[in-house]
């Protein structure tokens, strides 16, 4: 009975799973070519490492694969994921530098001291 309590869960979030990445890869096929397109390619590959590692981790649950062996590929996906996450975010900080968002964010605080000054 605790098998079938536990694989259903495991079946349903993995139905949503493979949804949302069909899903959000065919949204990423409609942005056009740029740092935008980019940075949404590498979070969604991103979401795909770390998909993969959830499923060898479901696997494990299911004592489909057993082993230390399944769980340092595991762990390695999961580096994986991290690696690509943290060039992502590195990507969107070079974005911020390339588009100024930095310079707008000093000139929208200072505007908004210079109107609190105003109203006093």
């Amino acid at each position: 009975m605790t098998d079938i309590l536990i694989l259903i869960p495991i079946i349903i979030v993995a139905l949503f799973g493979i949804a949302i990445l069909i899903m959000s890869y065919f949204s990423l096929q409609k942005l056009t070519e740029g740092s935008l397109k980019k940075y949404a390619m590498l979070v969604w590959l991103a979401l795909v490492v770390f998909s993969i590692g959830g499923a060898l981790r479901s696997a494990q649950e299911l004592d489909i694969l057993t082993g230390s062996v399944s769980t340092d590929i595991e762990y390695m996906f999961y580096c994986i994921y991290y690696f690509v996450l943290l060039y992502a975010v590195y990507m969107l900080y070079q974005m911020s530098k390339q588009f100024g968002f930095s310079d707008k964010t000093s000139m929208m605080a200072d505007a908004l001291k210079a109107r609190k000054g105003d109203s006093k």
